[in-house]
């Protein structure tokens, strides 16, 4: 009997069920050298297992393999927010680190880094065009020289139920594993289409997921555009050009900064019709795919909402939070909201940003 290849999950589950749609996203991630183990350019599926490097990214890609869905949902817990081990408000402890919305992401990052949990730190790269890849930076002096909310890369493939799939992440993790394949952990900040797709790697064993130890999922309603007719849309509208954007935050509104320090708040709503049409399709604002998610919604003003799904992201909040990293809101102030009350509003306030986008998609 042939030894059966990972793409015959996709032969048995997807194409021999009719339910191939011949988006190409197996052949896109493919790396097989040479030519593809899988190809739809002749119109159908045609598989070449000698080929086949086994890397099994096809199984991450497929918007329609449920089996790879349903696995991932199960991980991730049921209901608007998924898991929830711990809901709190926090800010950074460190005097290094400042930001309007608290620098919990960064103040994080440093813990992670500064303790060996991680030797290296993946975020969106702050060179080149926006959203045009991530970088692995490796020391505290580097990450503290990327701060800055840029987003991420924006190929992305619509899946079922709400779902976006983010194909640029794992090209990117592939391709910093190759120039830096010494053994080390890794944290990764994601969006929360990237955040599903390193699930999805983690569920088939894609590597590098062996290197991802922690992902902090940042709080998303939309991305930024990413086509040239929503570019000048977006610069006509807002008066700055995506090239001169420093950072870009995401609470009642959508903040840009540009490098002059320049500020325009768009309306959510206004936001999202610029950006990707998948953007639009997304339901997941909470990124609840990830180990550990951080956002504005639902925080005080130099705060953040941070909430731990995973048991390896609730101790290295407490780990953070126990050196000096980060403190939480009741450490601050003696009237802030304790977790029931956190947690109530967070899902209030994720189903009404929910309907928000709904209202626009069927507008």
């Amino acid at each position: 009997m042939a030894e059966r290849k990972p793409f015959d999950r996709l032969l048995d589950e997807v194409v021999n069920e009719g339910n191939c749609s011949l988006c190409g996203a197996c052949q896109n991630q493919c790396t097989a050298e040479g030519a593809f183990a899988v190809d739809v350019a002749s119109g159908d599926v045609s598989v070449h297992p000698e080929l086949c490097t086994e890397c099994r990214s096809c199984l991450v890609v497929c918007p329609e393999l449920a089996s790879s869905d349903r696995a991932v949902d199960a991980l991730a817990g049921e209901g608007l927010l998924g898991n929830v081990l711990d809901v709190s408000m926090m800010t950074t402890g460190l005097w290094r680190v400042r930001s309007a919305a608290g620098g919990v992401v960064t103040s994080l990052l440093l813990h992670l880094l500064e303790s060996g949990e991680v030797t290296g730190v993946v975020i969106p790269s702050a060179k080149g065009a926006w959203g045009s890849g991530h970088v692995l930076v490796k020391t505290p002096e580097e990450l503290l020289a990327a701060t800055g909310n840029r987003v991420g890369k924006l190929t992305t493939i619509a899946l079922r139920n709400g779902r976006v799939s983010n194909l640029s992440v794992l090209a990117s993790l592939r391709a910093l594993h190759a120039a830096d394949p010494d053994a080390g952990d890794w944290a990764v900040v994601a969006l929360p289409c990237e955040a599903y797709t390193i699930a999805r790697m983690r569920v088939e064993k894609v590597e590098p997921y062996a290197r991802v130890k922690h992902v902090i999922g940042l709080f998303c309603f939309t991305n930024l555009p990413g086509h040239a007719a929503g570019l000048r849309k977006f610069e006509q509208a807002t008066g700055m050009t995506l090239g001169d954007l420093a950072s870009v935050s995401f609470g009642g509104t959508v903040r840009l900064t540009n490098a002059e320090g320049e500020t325009r708040e768009l309306a959510l709503e206004e936001a999202l019709r610029f950006g990707p049409a998948n953007c639009q399709r997304c339901a997941d604002v909470s990124a609840r795919f990830s180990d550990i998610s951080i956002g504005a919604v639902g925080a005080w003003p130099g705060f953040s909402t941070v909430v731990a799904r995973t048991r390896g992201g609730l101790q290295a909040l407490h780990r953070a939070q126990r050196e000096g990293y980060l403190r939480a809101a009741p450490d601050v102030y003696s009237d802030a909201p304790e977790r029931g009350a956190l947690e109530e509003g967070l899902v209030r306030s994720v189903q009404g940003l929910a309907e928000r986008k709904m209202a626009v998609v069927l507008a």
